[in-house]
């Protein structure tokens, strides 16, 4: 074990288990609450990618999944339905104008029931920042299917191109340190994108129709609320401990989810079926 160096060294190795812990206590439950929040959207907000009618699948190029960190980015495919298919062979191509990055997916058994494969041949999607300028590994990602066979393992004619292109998009605020997004705390997982989120909005209500007026009073009041810290300490007034009010816009966030599907029934896809062409 390295000895720390100096007074200041010594007093953060033996109070940073205390500091830890009175932070977890605090905290814990909203940064829960925002990880529900992100897991809610990309499991059942955020639909999957249509590969074709029958075909439904997801490629995650990011780092942090579900509360877990991946190794490598991965590709999941299912079967819509009943549909099964014994065998699926998939090309996956991440690309810019100057590199491609791609593997070659071969999947067995496929019904609606998700399966999920690495991509080992490319990079996580991380952006680098150099004098003001973003620079990504490759800016889109490509499926194409290019064999398919029954539950009886007879060859489906594909007709041609069932291919689909995907941007991903970056949330810069996050890349550049601004903001949040998922972090490693207490030996778990988190993401904090509610959070920031939520403190945005708690900007928006506290400064709410006073932005417009033009009285002395409400123009001191909208140049406190853009001050940062002033704001997170009301937020965190509200949210220390319990996560009440993060709890409260959470709930309301699913029961809108819950209206929004009684009032959309889904609908079939425009891409054509594997099985009628």
């Amino acid at each position: 074990m390295e000895i720390p160096s100096g007074i200041f060294g010594l007093l953060r190795v033996l109070f940073k288990p205390i500091a830890d812990f009175v932070s977890k206590v605090f905290f814990y439950r909203a940064y829960e609450i925002s990880t529900l929040y992100r897991n809610h959207r990309e499991l059942f907000r955020i639909p999957p990618n249509n590969l074709t009618n029958d075909i439904e699948f997801r490629v995650y190029w990011k780092e942090y999944h579900l509360r877990r960190k991946l190794i490598t980015p991965m590709i999941w495919v299912r079967a819509k339905g009943d549909e099964v298919f014994s065998k699926l062979v998939l090309s996956v191509t991440a690309s810019n104008n100057k590199i491609k990055y791609q593997d070659y997916v071969t999947i067995l058994n496929v019904n609606n029931t998700p399966t999920q494969t690495s991509l080992p041949s490319i990079p996580f999607r991380k952006l680098k920042i150099r004098d003001g300028t973003a620079f990504t590994p490759y800016d889109d990602i490509r499926t194409h299917l290019l064999e398919a066979y029954d539950q009886a393992g007879d060859t489906i004619n594909l007709f041609g191109g069932n291919e689909t292109r995907l941007t991903p998009i970056d949330k810069l605020e996050v890349e550049l340190g601004l903001e949040k997004g998922d972090v490693e705390k207490w030996g778990e997982i988190f993401n904090l994108e509610f959070i920031e989120l939520e403190i945005k909005e708690q900007r928006i209500r506290l400064i709410g129709r006073r932005i417009m007026r033009r009285d002395v009073f409400s123009r001191i009041v909208v140049r406190l609320f853009e001050l940062n810290w002033l704001v997170k300490i009301i937020f965190w007034s509200r949210n220390i401990f319990t996560a009440k009010q993060l709890t409260k816009e959470f709930d309301r966030c699913l029961k809108d989810h819950e209206e929004f599907k009684q009032r959309n029934e889904k609908q079939d896809d425009n891409q054509p079926s594997l099985k009628t062409g």
